[in-house]
């Protein structure tokens, strides 16, 4: 009976563990599966509208001798976000300094943007997949759409417009959120339901092979030295069992010669006396 109770702390152990190693891999599904798809939605914008910036630095002159031309481009600008309110259009100096914006919610908190990212995605021509500073997020990486603005062929700045602002990421997030929530819940609990069963049937096989091990060994223990491990018992434990076969075939052979030379030892003090 304790030998039992023994096996089934350890099946309750094995399917514990198993069941806390299913949890942490789906909760890592999950989160890889929404961080990708997040990433992927940054692309798709930035490859739809990446050549927005060129655009409008093409249609007007939105700096004048570095300075924002705020009666030009101010118009344009807030048409470019009634036709796509997500954009959040900056200008920036040479140096990555905003000098003029024009986005929903003035809550704009950086007043530099890092050029690294800009000048990565001027030079790619907009193919290459580049995130940069979003200025109402300080700490934050968006997707964006950059040109330069050349007067009498220098550079006197830049056009940096964040195309995934805040109003699309509050309605996206709780769209995706809601979808993710949905998808990833539901593969999550079949795969872990169906991995948990298989995981508990193959764990039962296993220490159902274990109780028949124990079975023999305890009868040999108690003076059965004929007890052995039959072949369809031994299953994953086939090495276990052959060495207790082994074992228990040299302990009976030990034992029998011991027999025959205490019956040789009988018989010569018999024929002694």
């Amino acid at each position: 009976m304790p030998q039992h109770t023994g096996l089934n702390r350890l099946y309750w152990k094995i399917s514990a563990t198993l069941l806390l190693v299913l949890a942490v891999v789906g909760i890592g599904y999950i989160l890889i599966t929404s961080y990708t798809a997040r990433q992927y939605l940054q692309e798709v914008n930035q490859r739809l509208y990446g050549s927005i910036a060129k655009q409008l630095v093409k249609e007007t002159r939105p700096l004048v001798n570095g300075q924002p031309d705020t009666a030009a481009t101010h118009d344009i600008m807030h048409s470019m976000m009634v036709i796509n309110p997500s954009v959040e259009v900056y200008l920036l100096d040479t140096a990555g300094r905003i000098i003029d914006y024009v986005v929903p919610y003035k809550s704009v908190k950086l007043e530099r943007v890092g050029l690294g990212p800009v000048r990565e995605f001027i030079d790619s021509e907009g193919q290459a997949f580049v995130l940069g500073d979003d200025p109402k997020k300080p700490g934050a990486k968006n997707a964006f759409s950059a040109a330069p603005v050349i007067e009498s062929g220098r550079l006197t700045g830049y056009a940096y417009i964040i195309l995934a602002g805040e109003e699309q990421a509050a309605v996206t997030s709780n769209l995706f959120g809601s979808y993710m929530l949905r998808l990833g819940a539901g593969m999550f609990f079949l795969a872990l339901a169906a991995a948990l069963a298989i995981g508990l049937i193959a764990i039962g096989l296993i220490t159902r092979n274990l109780r028949q091990i124990i079975v023999a060994v305890r009868r040999f223990k108690e003076g059965d030295y004929d007890a052995r491990i039959p072949e369809k018992d031994k299953g994953d434990l086939a090495i276990l069992a052959d060495t207790f076969n082994a074992m228990a075939d040299k302990i009976e052979a030990n034992i029998e010669q011991l027999q025959s030379m205490d019956r040789l030892r009988q018989e010569l003090i018999a024929n002694v006396s």
